[in-house]
């Protein structure tokens, strides 16, 4: 606090913290810098402001209303564009890039990845190859998501029982907060999206539920892409059998085909 009130404001002689409580919750703090009469702010000014606090009190309510409705929107508003965007890409690993560059923005967080299973299911891995981490199913925090398909955060990952630093730590760095959301459809969970550090000193419920609505368009474009390579895949491999069984039906055709092959 010390170094930013310096950064901003290199002259400062004098300063004044009042809290502002709704409750026993503490929703805000007032800060006056410097007395503008050049002398020392002193406890009877601190008195005297705590006193005209009440009669201040119903305008920070509404300006604390006011700030969180607009905030909320501008998320919602965002999320919503991350979600458009999802849905004109072509390109799984297009997705993923863009994917974890917006999660990273949205929730303030130091490091994003999502991670997929592999062929067999049996691991978790990047295919972008933001980290070349594998994590095994039902292991550490970010495995046990991927298992159970719950959501999951905290702010003091190596006090939690089920973190592993071996499948956890993703990125070379301090872990200092952990939030690991599944990558839920209705049939199954294709993966995870795993975020670590948050820059706001902690992950909340509020990142969570954010990570979890973009997480929701996601699978939904994932699983949709799935779905058309392996529709693909089945008509080419259709075609091939059905070219198959006429060469093996009729030996000139097969020897034409050869030849022109």
């Amino acid at each position: 606090q010390k170094r930013m009130l310096f950064s901003l404001f290199p002259r400062i002689t004098s300063y004044l913290a009042l809290p502002l409580f709704a409750g026993s919750d503490l929703f805000g703090v007032i800060e006056l810098l410097d007395n503008i009469e050049g002398r020392l702010w002193d406890f009877r000014d601190l008195q005297r402001f705590q006193s005209q606090i009440p009669f201040l009190y119903p305008y920070f309510v509404h300006l604390v209303q006011s700030y969180a409705h607009q905030n909320a929107q501008n998320l919602l508003h965002e999320v919503i564009s991350i979600g458009q965007h999802l849905g004109k890409e072509k390109d799984i690993l297009s997705i993923i890039r863009y994917s974890e560059e917006e999660i990273r923005n949205l929730v303030q967080a130091e490091h994003s990845c999502i991670l997929l299973y592999d062929e067999n299911r049996t691991y978790l891995y990047s295919p972008v190859g933001t980290t070349d981490k594998k994590v095994s199913i039902g292991e550490g925090i970010t495995g046990k998501s991927a298992w159970t398909g719950d959501a999951y955060f905290t702010n003091a990952p190596q006090k939690d029982p089920a973190f592993l630093g071996s499948v956890d730590l993703l990125f070379p760095t301090y872990l200092k907060h952990l939030l690991v959301v599944p990558l839920r459809s209705a049939q199954e969970v294709l993966g995870v999206i795993s975020c670590c550090n948050s820059m706001r000193g902690g992950f909340s419920q509020k990142d969570l539920e954010t990570l979890q609505s973009i997480g929701t368009f996601v699978t939904s474009t994932l699983e949709s892409l799935f779905l058309y390579q392996n529709l693909e895949r089945l008509f080419y491999s259709t075609i091939e059998a059905l070219v198959s069984t006429i060469d093996a039906r009729d030996p000139y055709t097969c020897l034409l085909y050869t030849s022109d092959a």
